[in-house]
């Protein structure tokens, strides 16, 4: 194997990885805030997972509320942030088609439909997050 295909595969399993590992703090601490609790110390719990990703400042240029929706929609969907959701999948995808003749068809359709679900649903809101599906309206490339 070639070192070139070998280091595309590397980060395409790590941006998977790390994508998976972001919606499962998200959702965990979706689930959190969903407890009775002040919105001070909701906020705060929020204010946890960016300081715990480190991008605090990256969210203060642009939001000026720490809220759940403002959280979710910045880790989630937000395109110009290199950590969210979104952005890890992408990189993932763009690796993956790299190495495509490499990949089983399975994989390279998992890597690609979920791609496609992320860009198809380019706003966030936690009341649609149990609603994506298989990414039907994304082309096969």
């Amino acid at each position: 194997m070639l070192s070139r295909t070998a280091d595309h595969l590397y980060w395409m399993a790590r941006y998977t990885e790390r994508a998976e590992n972001l919606a499962r703090l998200l959702d965990v601490s979706y689930q959190m805030s969903l407890v009775p609790q002040s919105l001070a110390s909701q906020n705060e719990n929020w204010r946890a997972i960016l300081a715990l990703n480190s991008l605090e400042d990256a969210f203060a240029r642009v939001y000026s509320e720490v809220n759940v929706e403002n959280v979710l929609r910045f880790m989630v969907s937000d395109a110009a942030n290199p950590s969210s959701i979104y952005s890890c999948l992408r990189a993932a995808r763009e690796n993956a088609h790299a190495v495509r003749g490499t990949l089983t068809a399975e994989m390279w359709e998992s890597v690609n439909g979920s791609n496609c679900v992320s860009r198809t649903s380019s706003t966030f809101s936690p009341a649609a997050s149990a609603s994506f599906s298989t990414g039907s309206s994304c082309e096969r490339q």
